[in-house]
């Protein structure tokens, strides 16, 4: 099939002077959170991590309904195999 482009939007490209301040806005407490959370997960396999979502879930710290919301949240956004992948663990988490 024959693909074109007319009727396609083009996103303009982001201002870097708008992208530059905010990068030296964030908060650095923000920041170092962000990264104890990298380090504490990063090393990390795949069934270990769904492994403390699972845990997380359990005592309470994710709410099954947020996580739902979340979920059809971002599904649009995602690809195909994302989607799947998203499915998949949900699935896990017994969602």
């Amino acid at each position: 099939m024959k693909r074109s482009l007319r009727g396609s939007r083009q996103q303009p490209l982001p201002d870097m002077n708008n992208l530059n301040q905010a990068a030296q806005n964030i908060d650095p407490a923000m920041l170092n959170d962000v990264q104890s959370v990298v380090d504490k997960y990063g090393g990390k396999s795949e069934q270990e991590l769904i492994g403390e979502l699972a845990a997380a879930k359990r005592s309470g710290i994710i709410d099954p309904n947020e996580l739902a919301s979340v979920a059809g949240k971002i599904a649009p956004m995602l690809t195909a195999e994302q989607k799947q992948r998203l499915e998949s663990v949900l699935k896990q988490l017994g969602q």
